[in-house]
């Protein structure tokens, strides 16, 4: 937001400030613009007050950032000569603090949480208050964005502002607190356009002219939901990747309902989520470049083509292939397919006038998949206008006719074309397939193609058609998500004073997934959700610390009664929040547990009850304590039964760490799933 970086002298006259505050406060101010002596003493000392900042630094500096739309920011850094600890504060003219943030290297003797939840929340809400007054009156806490921050041990807490009684999105503000000391740890003011919340004439003058029906009908003929087919990867199963039918909005995400005029519209630059692939890493390459004996072994079985025929086939998308060296050649293999896929890399020119060019081909038969091409020198005309959208459709179809005719034309759906980029998307009788994808850039200097990529399953897609209906789908949206009139503001990139704030309808969530078989809607995994039967725990208040930390069942539910089973066991300790199918979360948490020791592969038996040696196991391996069992060093910790040394180490161990107190130890009892969430927070906490 803030752009022009104004590099002025340093400030001469701050004695006003030198004389109200320790001289260690103070070692240097540089680049600044230019205050009144009185305005920057004032500026000092707010940021002084709010954060209670001590004078125990040794550095202070000041510099200033400013922006035509936003105003000018006077960026406060405090800081000791060893750098191992510091403050910095970013603050308006006007009093409005932009940021804070504070960084020390501190060891805590219990990471412990001293602060409830619903204490810090008050206290964020408190500081949020002494930080910015007037800005406060218009924030409003969003509890299904809450985050914790392990690494930090702290809270985040999101803030909203409101005006007329709607969210005005991009408008907000953060607050991290640490659940140790009760430190503020950052700060940050969310804003679109200006500091001050409380001007809001401009969000006054909008009136709403729409119905929630009549917004959901021009959400329907504008498609926003779209059927889809998403890829789902299983390593565990065969066939490792299947084919689930949804409906979605990844295409839509950024468009929406006009409340005032009634129309569907966009805001900004297309936004694909592209969030449908259950691994993260779907589109990178999940092999290192294979040495050449290895090549040799693959070819006999693949039947792949040699390396010297890819490097042929790439200097053909070269001018001037006898001036053109490789700088690299490598086969890796493609995640999602499996398939070899060679990357060649070659550069022409001299010093600092080079073209670099990056090719990549299918291994079998050399189609391309990726071609870009750059220079480390700029030779584009900024006078020239954009391509049109019919131009570049042009100049991409003839491309992919030529160098992608495997593609049926009928499957390619034009997504967008702007900015000198097409993007297409895969259709498929009516369902689109997000994770194939065409993009190309096209100069519009040259009007040619300097940049393509395809991700194009060239397998078949096997998929079970929609049970319901798209009118279902909106339902759901309508009964399960809801919509909501909020403010936007929308951005005229050309030119900036055109940009406006609009009133708009849209769902309360910005992704949506529908299964198109079940009618399940997926859960949204930013907002943080309770177990349903909280109030049957013993431990309710240690639950919910521990699920806001990230240590959960998987299940919406305690079930306290219950016996835990294995997998339980191992997905509290290793859960993933990011991972929606139950299935892939469970064969996540154990290759972590087998990666760390935890368990062994010999042991793994998922719907196996957890028994009081197990447990033992268990925890003492994730003590790191293992080395002590088998040791003639422990009491018999139950002189009636029947234990091994190994099995008595384990129990003992767990017994001293405080982790079974039971007497006469049984080691075949069960642990039911409300016990187990008393003996974690022990484990983290102790």
């Amino acid at each position: 937001m803030l752009k022009k970086m104004n590099v002025i002298a340093a400030m001469l006259a701050i004695v006003m400030v030198l004389c109200a505050l320790p001289v260690n406060s103070f070692a240097e101010t540089k680049n600044v613009n230019k205050v009144d002596d009185k305005t920057m003493e004032k500026l000092v000392l707010k940021a002084k007050d709010v954060f209670n900042i001590k004078d125990v630094y040794d550095n202070f500096e000041v510099n200033s950032s400013s922006d035509d739309q936003y105003g000018t920011i006077y960026n406060l850094s405090w800081s000791k000569k060893d750098n191992s600890s510091g403050v910095s504060v970013s603050i308006s003219k006007d009093m409005h603090i932009t940021n804070y943030n504070k960084y020390e290297n501190k060891k805590y003797e219990t990471l412990k949480p001293k602060y409830s939840y619903d204490a810090l929340k008050k206290y964020a809400s408190d500081m949020i208050k002494k930080i910015d007054p007037v800005n406060a009156k218009s924030l409003k806490l969003n509890e299904n964005t809450y985050q914790n921050f392990g690494s930090d041990n702290a809270y985040t807490f999101n803030f909203d502002r409101y005006v007329n009684g709607r969210c005005v999105i991009g408008d907000g503000a953060s607050i991290t607190i640490g659940y140790v000391d009760k430190s503020v740890q950052m700060y940050s003011l969310n804003y679109n356009k200006g500091f001050d919340f409380s001007k809001t004439a401009e969000f006054d003058a909008l009136k709403s002219n729409l119905t929630m029906d009549e917004a959901i009908n021009i959400y329907k003929d504008n498609e926003y939901l779209k059927p889809m087919i998403k890829f789902v990867i299983n390593e565990k199963k065969e066939p490792r990747l299947t084919f689930k039918t949804i409906y979605s909005n990844e295409l839509n995400a950024n468009y929406f309902v006009n409340s005032t005029s009634k129309k569907y519209e966009r805001y900004d630059y297309p936004v694909f989520l592209n969030n449908y692939m259950t691994k993260d890493a779907a589109t990178e390459e999940a092999m290192d470049g294979l040495s050449e004996y290895e090549v040799k072994g693959i070819d006999k079985i693949k039947g792949i083509k040699a390396k010297d025929e890819a490097v042929k086939k790439a200097k053909t998308y070269v001018k001037d292939a006898s001036k053109t060296k490789v700088t690299l050649s490598s086969l890796n293999q493609d995640y999602i397919t499996k398939d070899y896929i060679y990357h060649i890399n070659l550069e022409s020119g001299k010093d600092d006038k080079k073209t670099y060019y990056n090719i990549s081909f299918d291994a079998k038969d050399l189609t391309l998949l990726r071609y870009s091409k750059y220079n480390n020198y700029d030779n584009s005309d900024t006078d020239k206008k954009d391509l049109s959208s019919e131009e570049l459709k042009k100049i991409a179809m003839d491309y992919i006719k030529k160098n992608a005719s495997d593609i049926d034309e009928k499957e390619v759906k034009l997504i967008s074309a702007e900015n000198n980029s097409i993007y297409f998307v895969r259709v498929m009788d009516g369902y689109y397939v997000p994770e194939n994808s065409i993009s190309i850039g096209v100069s519009m200097d040259t009007k040619e193609v300097n940049d393509f990529s395809r991700a194009w399953y060239r397998k078949p897609i096997s998929y079970e058609k929609a049970k319901i209906s798209a009118d279902e789908a909106y339902n759901i949206v309508k009964k399960e998500i809801q919509y909501e009139e909020a403010y936007k503001y929308i951005r005229d990139k050309s030119d900036p004073a055109k940009s406006k704030v609009v009133l708009t309808c849209m769902p309360k969530t910005t992704r949506i997934e529908i299964d198109a078989i079940t009618g399940k809607l997926t859960s949204n995994t930013d907002e943080f959700r309770n177990y349903s039967d909280i109030d049957k725990s013993k431990y309710k208040d240690k639950a919910t610390l521990l699920k806001q930390m990230g240590y959960a069942y998987l299940e919406d539910e305690i079930m306290p009664e219950k016996n835990l089973k294995q997998k339980d066991f191992m997905t509290f300790v290793y859960g993933s929040s990011s991972r929606n199918d139950i299935d892939e979360a469970i064969d996540y948490a154990y290759q972590r547990a087998i990666r760390n020791g935890i368990i062994k592969e010999n042991e793994v038996n998922k719907e196996k009850e957890v028994t009081t040696i197990d447990l033992a196991k268990f925890i003492v391996r994730l003590k790191g304590m293992e080395e002590l069992v088998g040791k003639d060093i422990f009491k018999p910790v139950n002189a009636k039964a029947k234990l091994t040394s190994e099995e008595n180490s384990y129990l003992a161990i767990a017994k001293a760490l405080g982790y079974i107190n039971i007497k006469a130890i049984d080691k075949n009892a069960k642990i039911n799933r409300d016990e187990f969430i008393n003996i974690i927070y022990n484990y983290i906490f102790k």
